[in-house]
């Protein structure tokens, strides 16, 4: 019986080129040792017969493993997409986003008639105090343990914002010494967690809502120079209020009016 086709290469130090050959084409058609391989010494170029057969396993060998990695890479996008889900990031953003700058509204104009800018700022501040710090409290605090909370433990919304809001609120304690000072930065900013929790919820989950929200106020915050911790004085606290009316009134009637 003529022997099997196989596939004969040619390696050299230039290129790799590739044939289709029967054993016929070379003058010896058996190696001492595996009766597979012919070498022709010949400059710097070897060339190397191989049955299809073993062609054909490594081919599949190389495309069960290419299905496997892809697979592997479909699992792990869903399951991303599971955790954005389930974080509100995959949310729309747009209309979060403008619901927050609505709502912030009264801290800008406020700020912007009674404060100066505030010199000290920096794009290193804004983009840690106003983009990097918000968006990772809300999506830890609110996105992942209020959920977790009330959505899975079943615990009711007060225990389950509450909780989440005094981790939040304690994460301020370092910008004071004195202790009634200290008292008011934690009610200030423990009922502000609550609030978001609340937002978060009433918002269906959408990340981007409160995210904006936090973020706006924190930028007014640090562009006019306010105060130099979360307190804040009658006139600040009042445009925060404000802020926080209008944002519930837009919250309520979302779906009614805009």
């Amino acid at each position: 019986a003529e022997p099997a086709p196989t596939l004969a290469f040619t390696l050299s130090s230039r290129a790799h080129r590739y044939r289709i050959l029967h054993p016929h084409d070379f003058v010896r058609r058996d190696c001492p040792s595996t009766g597979q391989v012919e070498g022709l010494a010949h400059h710097s170029h070897q060339r190397v017969e191989v049955p299809l057969s073993r062609v054909a396993i490594g081919a599949d060998v190389r495309r069960h493993r290419d299905q496997d990695r892809l697979r592997r890479s479909g699992v792990r996008l869903v399951e991303m997409e599971r955790e954005a889900r389930e974080l509100g990031i995959a949310k729309p953003i747009g209309r979060g986003l403008a619901f927050a700058g609505i709502a912030t509204l009264p801290m800008l104009i406020a700020f912007a008639l009674t404060s100066k800018v505030n010199p000290n700022m920096t794009f290193l501040s804004v983009g840690v105090l106003c983009i990097i710090a918000p968006f990772a409290e809300e999506v830890l605090f609110r996105g992942f343990i209020f959920r977790q909370l009330y959505q899975r433990a079943r615990l009711g919304f007060w225990l389950s914002a509450l909780l989440p809001s005094i981790v939040f609120a304690s994460k301020h304690l370092y910008q004071s010494d004195d202790m009634m000072e200290l008292l008011g930065i934690v009610a200030i900013t423990g009922t502000g967690g609550i609030g978001f929790c609340w937002f978060f919820m009433k918002w269906r989950y959408n990340i981007w809502a409160i995210f904006g929200l936090h973020s706006l106020m924190n930028l007014w915050w640090e562009v006019f120079a306010v105060d130099d911790t979360a307190l804040g004085g009658w006139l600040a606290n009042g445009a925060r209020l404000a802020t926080v009316i209008i944002a519930v009134l837009l919250t309520i009637y979302r779906d009614k009016f805009w």
